[in-house]
């Protein structure tokens, strides 16, 4: 059994690079990165819980963090800062204090939960390829998940991917947004046409067609889902 001792704070989250084989642990106080051996480099906030969320793009080989002051702020694999241009440097976004953010491989999205729902981006740039020639990153915002306007989505994670309950032959990755003491599932599958890059599906209880009627807990176990197209 190994362990880390170095945070003076709760552990907020904890991201392994498999490249090199080091983790990155967030605290309200700052980030620090370390193997099985040691620590090898710790960065201090100067305002408690100013990274809300991180994670690492294996395909881009890059962190990503999501900052209090409406930015994401890149990092590169040895948790170096990265500025987005010569000028700029970070990625600015029109959205207050996200809270959660994860990466899906597969299709190649970042999904990221806020106070005002669940949002869908594509990021672009790499170690190896910048984003346009002003710009090494950049973020797309795609669009916002369906039922998640106006929700303070605190988390949103990665289910397994799964065969596609329309289509078995694709593949599709489920996405949990929790909000309150509710949670909203989606699918979220590739799309290969252009105008239509994305696609999703969103799992719903079916709704009574009545609302004076109440229903008991085991009614509401035994209630099929259903499917609804986006």
């Amino acid at each position: 059994v190994h362990s880390f001792e170095k945070h003076r704070a709760a552990v907020k989250q904890v991201v392994y690079n498999r490249q090199t084989k080091k983790f990155v642990s967030l605290d309200m106080k700052g980030l620090r990165m370390w193997d099985l051996k040691r620590e090898h480099k710790a960065i201090r906030f100067k305002k408690d819980n100013f990274i809300q969320a991180i994670i690492y793009l294996e395909t881009r080989q890059c962190y990503l963090a999501a900052a209090m002051d409406m930015s994401i702020k890149v990092y590169n694999h040895n948790l170096e800062k990265v500025n987005v241009s010569k000028d700029i440097p970070d990625i600015t976004i029109e959205e207050r204090a996200l809270t959660s953010i994860v990466y899906d491989l597969n299709t190649d999205t970042v999904v990221t939960g806020s106070v005002r729902g669940a949002h869908i981006w594509n990021f672009r740039g790499s170690r190896f390829k910048r984003a346009s020639k002003e710009k090494l990153y950049a973020l797309d915002w795609l669009q916002i998940l369906p039922g998640s306007e106006g929700k303070w989505v605190q988390r949103v994670d990665f289910g397994p991917v799964t065969s596609n309950p329309i289509d078995e032959l694709l593949k599709s990755r489920r996405v949990h947004c929790s909000y309150e003491n509710n949670m909203l599932i989606y699918n979220l599958e590739p799309n290969h046409d252009k105008h239509t890059r994305y696609k999703y599906h969103i799992f719903n209880d079916k709704k009574s067609k009545s609302s004076n009627n109440r229903k008991t807990e085991e009614e509401e176990d035994e209630e099929e889902e259903t499917l609804e197209s986006i």
